[in-house]
């Protein structure tokens, strides 16, 4: 039932209030009883089809998790090739050709519509599938930390800073990290670095000294980054009729 429907069914319950009468009060009683059972029934299934589609996505990302687990040598040790934020998996997506004017076929109401709501559905899976890489990049941020810990401490007893640690031999493993873009950028660079060098300023910052240094990114490593991510989800994306 559409919202336009609904709205004119509680109208017609508003009007019959008007009317005096025991059956009339049954019959609005009956009507709105209805209404509700409709409007349950519709919510429930619009829910179970999204929930069915979370659960197809998250089903693709476990697979490719495993996949990528199979090739790794350990948790703490994630392949190089596996470093660009990228959980492996096809995202398909419909043809909207009439929800816009310069490649519309029709120009119809339903038409739009339902042209617009597969687009919003495209969308919504690019984003969670973009989503799930963040987590990825997320729960490896810092491994050669924690994979160099004696020599990460060994530098980090030295007390030195800035360019006098990034002097020392740890620094230069560290850097096989993809978020240190203006000591290291990556020439694959995409906008999923950019997002985890930026967290990763903020969340320092504020944990550490109270205070988050500026962070500056070029232009040019910002458009490169931009047309990377494009063309990484056109690689990602197959459109179906």
């Amino acid at each position: 039932m559409t919202r336009k429907d609904t709205i004119k069914t509680l109208s017609q319950c508003i009007g019959l209030l008007g009317i005096s009468g025991e059956n009339t009060k049954e019959e609005v009683k009956d009507k709105l009883e209805t209404l509700r059972t409709e409007l349950v029934a519709d919510e429930m299934a619009d829910i179970e089809q999204r929930v069915q589609r979370a659960f197809e996505r998250l089903d693709d990302a476990i697979e490719a998790a495993i996949k990528k687990t199979s090739k790794s040598e350990g948790f703490l040790e994630p392949i190089e090739e596996n470093r660009k934020g990228d959980v492996e998996m096809k995202i398909k997506i419909k043809k909207t050709l009439n929800a816009d004017t310069r490649t519309a076929t029709e120009f119809t109401k339903i038409g739009l519509l339902s042209d617009t709501k597969k687009h919003i559905e495209a969308v919504s899976g690019v984003l969670g599938s973009l989503a799930l890489m963040l987590f990825d990049i997320g729960d490896k941020h810092d491994y050669t930390k924690t994979k160099y810990i004696d020599e990460f401490f060994k530098d980090f007893q030295t007390k030195k800073t800035g360019a006098d640690f990034k002097a020392l031999g740890w620094w230069q493993k560290h850097l096989a990290e993809r978020h240190h873009l203006n000591d290291r950028c990556p020439d694959d660079v995409n906008l999923l670095d950019v997002i985890e060098m930026i967290a990763d300023c903020v969340c320092a910052g504020l944990a550490r000294s109270g205070n988050i240094y500026g962070i500056e990114i070029s232009n040019e490593i910002l458009q490169k980054a931009v047309l990377n991510t494009k063309n990484r989800l056109i690689d990602m994306i197959e459109v179906v009729e």
